[in-house]
């Protein structure tokens, strides 16, 4: 064959094409007029009735237009009756779905599939279902259409009639022999849609006809959860009346748990619905059934009563309600608290006092050890007749828990009203008892938590104000880390407080520079603490405010007499001579003057050269200047300029001998030690001198500053 004749071949083809498309396309104009005569007329031809256009066959058309005759004219002609559109909905599916009883009747007769199932599994009794169409679910069912059939959600068409709230077709469903309990995939049937949804009318034919008022669901939910759930209490007092009556040798039962072990009950007080929860346990509900955390009843509504606002009194009802019915008082749930500790730990008086007049076991503790009283301190209210109740009734002031803490601790650390604290201490609470995990005493506590008023009130009650921690941490060492300055000076006030620590690790002075609190260091150095007291890295305490580059710092320190040389005064082995076995002691690198080099803090350089007390050590000079002009590294933190500055400085403190005057003061100074304002008043000396000695002229800056502060703080105290 050649070109010529393919070609002429598809213009052949092309044109038939386009012949039936037309007398089809003539065919569906005619179907849309309901035109039955030009219908008749076309069919007389020969052509292919099933041809496609628009998307759709005639027939299809015809169905969906509701043509009866038209319906019978193509199917006589032959038309397909098995067709189905893009979702796989048949004939039969489209006549149900638009209520065509005839064309559904036309199309039985006609032998079409009457459980053709479309792209969502949905039979045509399905589509009955759902529209409530008896009339045309009759048929099908007469036929012995499959009542059982799923759609994709598991879905049988008495379960669709059930969520349409169709209730005659459901009767109806039932009548015809459908299987009544079928659930969809979740296993939720008809009975649980009903109740879930609040269809008294479904659910009393479903229960007439016999339905398991018991089934669960994939989550082990019964009908009677799902009412309780959604809060529909018609359904709720429905179902109970089964639990009385027998219906079909099966009686409701009213404690089924779900997979989380969740009854009706917990459901109810959970979702603070009082007055079903009061329907069920006058029903019969077991008032210690627990879930799978072994909350009872009893726990769920004790702390439904603290969670409720505006609604305590109904929530408290619950609760009498369940005690009065005979619960357990003292089963605990899986942390192990009891009512009683649940009531404490939410400050409600009138459940805790409930509890105790029910005789509730005030020894019973939790997983972690807590008694009663633990959970009262705890608590957020913060109830002190609640804790009195409780010492009364037997709970022991010094049982601690797992954590080796009292309860006494537990209001420290929650910060509970000080009536609680004093209370507590008034019944017998040992002061001195040390928890377990830090050794942390009462008084550690009250200082870590920032409370100053309990902390001067266990001091005054007389704690050891020296009992250290696991670390060797005194309580003055701590409320120096916080910056307490009231706790500290009320700690010096005493007069028994171990002022210098007692060990390299746990000092005062070296705590409260580190943390930057300067009146403290002022408030330790004028209490008369070791300034020159060598830490656990071997610095004193001139050395840490240099290490730390400090300036404000080391005036306060060599104003009340620090050494810089105390590090060269101490003999002996010590662990920095590990640390540079090469650098003799005293080490150069730990030296003051290095220190303030390293930060390039000319001021300090200044003031350690005018405070020696002896001659400046020399060879770290010496040291220092050819540190400055040989180190290239140092060109990265220096400029030339800045470098020329300070071995210029260097040089000069070197080669310009101190004056006789200054060598006396130093001389003097060295004599009178730390604190030399309190001994210098005492010398038979002019003013002048006394504040030469003192070095007034590089001090009065810092005490200008504290002349500053102690008015602003008269001036506060007026209005206080």
């Amino acid at each position: 064959m050649n070109f010529r004749d393919r070609t002429q071949d598809n213009s052949r083809a092309g044109f038939e094409k386009r012949e039936k498309r037309r007398q089809i396309r003539k065919l569906q104009d005619a179907i849309t007029a309901k035109d039955v005569s030009t219908v008749k007329e076309i069919l007389e031809d020969d052509f292919d009735v099933d041809f496609q256009y628009r998307g759709q066959t005639a027939l299809q058309q015809a169905v969906k237009e509701g043509q009866e005759e038209i319906c019978k004219l193509l199917i006589d002609k032959g038309a397909d009756i098995g067709a189905c559109d893009a979702e796989l909905n048949s004939l039969l599916h489209i006549a149900c779905k638009s209520g065509y009883k005839d064309i559904a009747k036309l199309l039985i007769n006609n032998n079409t599939d009457i459980n053709a199932l479309n792209d969502s599994n949905t039979t045509p009794i399905s589509v009955c279902a759902f529209r409530g169409d008896k009339s045309i679910a009759d048929l099908l069912i007469r036929e012995n259409c499959d009542l059982n059939l799923k759609n994709l959600k598991g879905e049988t068409p008495l379960v669709v009639a059930t969520l349409q709230r169709h209730a005659e077709m459901v009767e109806f469903l039932i009548q015809s022999n459908c299987q009544i309990d079928l659930g969809d995939e979740n296993n939720s049937n008809s009975m649980i849609y009903a109740a879930k949804l609040g269809f008294t009318e479904i659910l009393q034919i479903l229960i007439k006809h016999g339905a398991e008022l018991n089934h669960k669901d994939r989550q082990g939910c019964t009908p009677l959860y799902h009412a309780v759930k959604e809060h529909q209490i018609d359904i709720i007092k429905e179902i109970i009346k089964y639990h009385f009556t027998a219906v079909s040798d099966k009686k409701i039962q009213l404690d089924t748990p779900s997979t989380k072990g969740m009854t009706p009950l917990l459901v109810a007080i959970t979702n603070n619905c009082p007055d079903i929860a009061n329907m069920l346990l006058d029903a019969g509900c077991d008032v210690d059934k627990r879930d799978r955390l072994q909350n009872s009843p009893i726990h769920v509504a004790v702390r439904q009563v603290s969670l409720v606002f505006g609604q305590e009194e109904e929530a408290m009802s619950v609760v009498k309600k369940i005690v009065q019915l005979g619960c357990d008082i003292n089963v605990g749930e899986i942390e192990g608290k009891t009512p009683l500790i649940l009531s404490a730990f939410a400050g409600n008086k009138e459940l805790t006092e409930l509890f105790l007049q029910k005789n509730a076991d005030v020894t019973k503790c939790t997983t972690t050890g807590d008694t009663a009283l633990h959970a009262a301190c705890s608590s957020i209210k913060s109830h002190p007749e609640i804790v009195e109740m409780l010492v009364k009734a037997g709970c022991r002031v010094n049982d601690p828990n797992n954590n080796g803490e009292i309860p006494l601790f537990s209001a420290l650390f929650n910060r509970a009203d000080m009536r609680i604290i004093r209370g507590l201490v008034k019944n017998g609470s040992d002061l001195n008892y040390r928890e377990k995990t830090n050794l942390l005493s009462p008084l550690h506590e009250a200082i870590i938590q920032n409370l100053t008023e309990a902390a001067i009130f266990l001091i005054d009650s007389g704690c050891d104000i020296n009992k250290p921690n696991k670390q060797l941490q005194q309580p003055l060492y701590t409320a120096c880390e916080k910056g307490n300055e009231k706790i500290v000076q009320y700690l010096l006030s005493t007069g028994k407080c171990q002022i210098n620590g007692l060990v390299p690790t746990a000092i005062p002075l070296h705590v409260a520079m580190l943390n930057n609190h300067g009146r403290i260091v002022e408030i330790l150095a004028k209490a008369g603490c070791n300034l020159n007291r060598i830490n656990h890295k071997c610095l004193s305490p001139i050395m840490f405010a240099a290490e730390q580059n400090e300036l404000a710092m080391a005036k306060i320190l060599l104003k009340y007499g620090c050494d810089l040389n105390a590090q060269a005064k101490v003999k002996g082995m010590m662990k920095c001579c590990l640390m540079y076995p090469v650098d003799k002691h005293p080490h150069f690198e730990l030296e003051p003057l290095f220190f303030a080099v390293t930060h390039k803090n000319q001021d300090m350089i200044d003031l350690f050269l005018h405070c020696y007390n002896d001659n400046p050590p020399y060879w770290v000079m010496h040291l220092l200047i050819k540190f400055l002009k040989e180190i290239s590294q140092l060109n990265a933190q220096m400029t030339p300029d800045q470098k020329k500055e300070l071995i210029i400085l260097f040089l000069k403190a070197c080669k310009l001998p101190r004056s006789l005057q200054q060598i006396c003061r130093g001389t003097i100074r060295e004599t009178l030690g730390t604190l030399p304002q309190e001994k210098v008043i005492k010398l038979p000396l002019a003013e002048k001198l006394k504040d030469y000695i003192l070095m007034k002229e590089i001090f009065i800056e810092e005490e200008t500053k504290e002349e500053e502060l102690s008015n602003e703080e008269r001036d506060l105290g007026r209005f206080n």
